[in-house]
């Protein structure tokens, strides 16, 4: 989960009582760091890869030369990136690995300048016991900042003349909402400050990695995410030198991964691949396939955790208080600052601003009632900014024929699907669901599966009105839906199985730490692992990262 900090600077030439609590502290932090991160195994790893490569670690083979981006901590994170960069070493590849080592006044971590040295000093000690077990070539943001590694030198502003090629600010942009876990931000208090300090992370981190780009010569950049400043500047930055980044984040279905070729894998584009697929029927057992997946995710099952406690549903529009006669429009909405609907903007400024435009455009239709339900996650993730919050600001009092349900409220978001006779969504894949069932969907955002032949593609609130009125055509296609579903829960997440996260007993939100990664080169080597060899012949080919039917496999 990303950090906040709000702290003021330490008073020069004071340690705080936080300051010297953390320090005593240290030793088990560090502990704790080993014993999530598997550095012992990432280590034997790489030594039995050294043992069967044909070329010590470190010298030059010849094939193409990878620069594997492990900015941050994170030990799960880490276990995908010491795998692929022994696998890609076993393949004839020369790697590179790039870490942060510190100084950046604020990244996702916490914010360095107002908590120096915290949380620079753990981070840094992650990554560098990280990229020491990889026994591979080690480039640090850090040696090229400009103001060195201590954030609180950093300069308080972008300098005036620095170069125009990266943009400092829209590099900042998922980074400061999820920072302060809300995406209208600008009021709360540091927002200008933060703001400023990831623009200058930007330009230090631009001014650091422009060299080391320029100096390993990279053909290929691997990165998670892509979107996050100090990713977002390295993918710029590599885009200027015509060096090809893939990028990757956690898939759908736990154990897989999204791949992307040049663009950020949260944001990929599923047309090319849809395009491949759309009019291909799906056999018996593909349909039988993703209806037992989508049926689980129903029932909490093949999720990273339940969105409910009780499926709730009959009775449901009764203990609502909707009009039995009413017609029913749900509205299912994302986390505010939510990657998945930041900056995903079709005819609205905003997933906020939808949501209180659609509540606002229901009271000019009586006859249908419309219901808004909150992500359950707005509670879980610790909110700042919430849709709840924004309701009962905008409107004290409703309109009579809107129901809102909260996040923490048990009722199924299936049983009120069943219930609605049009769901309208933003981004959530829950429109994706829904049109599996049959149902009409409205989709008013970039969502993936916007435009792919089976929604109502929503341009702007004039649509809304003929939607709510009942006016505006409503049909979906439900087996181009079903199709769509199977491609991309099955064929775009990518199975990862050589590295396996610690799941017993946490939620995929509250912990990050390895349950298992190879220790050896044999479970790398091409032939073992079929997963690994299509991730690295796609990555070094530039194939899209579309898994072939023969190793579709169920959840």
């Amino acid at each position: 989960m990303l950090k906040r900090s709000a702290a003021p600077p330490n008073p020069p030439g004071l340690i705080q009582r936080s300051t010297l609590s953390a320090l005593l502290r240290a030793p088990l932090a560090r502990a704790r760091i080993r014993r999530r991160g598997l550095f012992a195994e990432m280590a034997s790893l790489a030594d039995s890869v050294t043992a069967e490569h044909s070329a010590a670690a470190g010298e030059r083979t010849g094939g193409p030369r990878v620069l594997i981006a492990q900015i941050k901590a994170g030990a799960v994170l880490s276990g995908y990136s010491a795998v692929l960069a022994q696998a890609l070493r076993l393949r004839g590849a020369d790697i590179g690995v790039l870490i942060c080592g510190g100084g950046q006044p604020i990244c996702e971590v916490g914010w360095g300048r107002r908590t120096y040295p915290f949380p620079c000093n753990r981070c840094t000690y992650f990554t560098q016991t990280w990229a020491k077990a990889q026994r591979l070539p080690v480039f640090r943001v850090s040696e090229g900042l400009p103001w060195g590694r201590n954030a609180a030198r950093a300069p308080v502003a972008v300098p005036e003349d620095a170069n125009g090629d990266v943009d400092y600010v829209a590099a900042t942009e998922t980074s400061v909402p999820r920072f302060f876990l809300a995406a209208e931000h600008e009021l709360m208090p540091f927002s200008e400050d933060v703001s400023r300090d990831f623009a200058v992370s930007a330009y230090g981190v631009a001014q650091a990695v422009g060299p080391v780009l320029d100096r390993f010569a990279p053909d290929i950049v691997v990165m998670v995410n892509g979107l996050t400043t100090s990713e977002a500047v390295v993918r710029r930055l590599a885009e200027l030198r015509g060096i090809r980044t893939v990028t990757y984040s956690s898939g759908m279905l736990p154990g897989t991964l999204f791949f992307s070729n040049d663009e950020p894998a949260e944001r990929m584009s599923s047309d090319k691949g849809w395009r491949q697929e759309a009019d291909r029927p799906l056999t018996a057992e593909q349909e039988a396939m993703i209806h037992e997946y989508l049926e689980g995710r129903s029932a909490g099952r093949h999720t990273y955790e339940r969105y409910y406690r009780s499926p709730r549903s009959e009775g449901l529009l009764e203990e609502l208080g909707v009009d039995p006669s009413a017609r029913v429009v749900t509205v299912f909405s994302n986390i505010t600052w939510d990657t998945a609907c930041l900056n995903r903007n079709i005819g609205f400024e905003s997933m906020r601003q939808w949501v209180l435009t659609t509540i606002e455009a229901a009271r000019a239709h009586a006859r249908t009632a419309l219901i808004v339900r909150i992500h359950p996650d707005e509670v879980g993730w610790g909110s700042t900014e919430t849709l709840a919050g924004a309701i009962r600001e905008a409107f004290p009092e409703l309109p009579p024929n809107v129901r809102v349900v909260a996040p923490e409220e048990s009722i199924s978001s299936y049983a009120l699907m069943d219930a609605s006779d049009l769901v309208m969504t933003y981004t959530s894949t829950v429109g994706l669901e829904a049109a599996v069932r049959g149902l009409p969907v409205a989709v008013c955002g970039d969502a993936h599966y916007r435009g792919k032949g089976f929604t109502i593609d929503v341009e702007g609130p004039e649509h809304l009105h003929a939607l709510l009125a009942g006016e505006a055509e409503e049909t979906t296609d439900a087996a181009r839906g079903l199709r769509y579903a199977f491609m991309f829960f099955h064929r775009l997440c990518v199975p990862f199985p050589a590295v396996v996260p610690q799941t017993a007993g946490a939620s995929a939100v509250d912990i990050d730490a390895l349950e298992r990664i190879p220790t050896g080169a044999a479970e790398l080597t091409p032939g073992a692992d079929p997963y690994v060899d299509f991730v690295c012949e796609q990555l070094l080919g530039g194939g899209d990262f579309v898994l072939p039917e023969a190793l579709v496999r169920p959840a």
